[in-house]
């Protein structure tokens, strides 16, 4: 441990944001948290939900040089919002490690601001695609893999792509796929439950160059709660079906559970690695770029401008 009183900042305090912050109280040695949150008012009452409060002693609506010492500043707000957070944190002097919430930024134009400005950017950037944590990641260690396919009811299908793209490419170490036009479809735009986002639901698919592999997402989009997603990867020598429900994958042949952690869970050892300069898991943000602008540049190809120009992603 390179010193036993890091500093921590979480900028956006809605949902993610909080369970960043119960993660972090599990590191003890992280001394001091500072929240930044707009509404002040909810996030004093989602406070009063945590038992241990004694490290988090800063709580303010603007981004000030108050925090330019923090040794991490996690960026969790929506995506609207990102690009400008992070030139205002640059602006203030802050030059330390990042951790940014998926989905990056919510068009394309914006993404392709933040690469500029992040160009010489001297210190670390990480983007909270944790699916590589999970045992969904062992799922597609098979030999010969020629099918893989993702669906869902309400996946989220634009906002949880990057997720799934990041599995397969970097499990698989494939970075030539393309659009498969006559396999992808989109059905409907619609307004998420977030103001002034948009989802679709539909059918995005891929294939490899190289091997052929083919690779589809597809969101049912049937309304209500439900967001149990099906992964079906077929190889040469079996086919494998598991379902992701709440917080367990489960082999429909053998019924065996694989616990999904929760971010709280997850979070925790991601931080400690960022903090002790070890890389984690999860992607760094030219990675991260690289699946987002698959998902953007596949959108442009089967939208028409009218409607590529409303997607904003959440």
């Amino acid at each position: 441990m390179n010193k036993n009183n890091y500093e921590i900042t979480i900028i956006g305090l809605g949902n993610i944001g909080l369970r960043y912050l119960e993660g972090i109280l599990k590191i003890r040695y992280v001394k001091t948290i500072n929240l930044i949150e707009k509404d002040l008012h909810f996030l004093e009452k989602k406070l009063l939900n945590f038992s241990t409060k004694d490290r988090i002693i800063y709580k303010e609506e603007l981004i000030t040089n108050r925090i330019i010492n923090s040794d991490l500043i996690i960026v969790s707000t929506p995506s609207k919002e990102r690009f400008e957070v992070c030139e205002k944190l640059i602006n203030v002097g802050y030059l330390g490690d990042l951790l940014l919430e998926k989905f990056l930024f919510p068009n394309l134009n914006t993404l392709e601001k933040a690469e500029n400005l992040f160009k010489t950017y001297p210190s670390k950037i990480y983007v909270n695609q944790w699916m590589r944590k999970t045992f969904i990641s062992n799922i597609l260690n098979q030999k010969d893999i020629n099918t893989i396919s993702i669906q869902g009811d309400n996946l989220g299908l634009l906002c949880n792509s990057v997720h799934f793209i990041d599995l397969v490419i970097e499990r698989l170490k494939i970075n030539d796929f393309k659009i498969d036009s006559q396999k992808s479809q989109i059905k409907k735009i619609f307004k998420t439950k977030r103001k002034g986002y948009t989802d679709i639901c539909g059918r995005l698919g891929w294939i490899s160059d190289f091997n052929k592999l083919q690779f589809s997402l597809e969101d049912h989009a049937l309304g209500g709660d439900s967001r149990n997603i099906k992964f079906s990867i077929k190889s040469n020598f079996k086919n494998n079906e598991y379902v992701l429900c709440k917080d367990y994958l489960i082999n429909l042949s053998s019924k065996e559970k694989y616990k999904i952690p929760y971010l709280s869970e997850h979070s925790k050892d991601t931080i400690i690695k960022i903090l002790n300069k070890d890389d984690p898991v999860i992607p760094n943000f030219n990675r991260s770029l690289t699946h987002h602008k698959l998902l953007f540049n596949s959108l442009f190809s089967i939208l028409d401008l009218e409607d590529y120009q409303k997607i904003i992603i959440t």
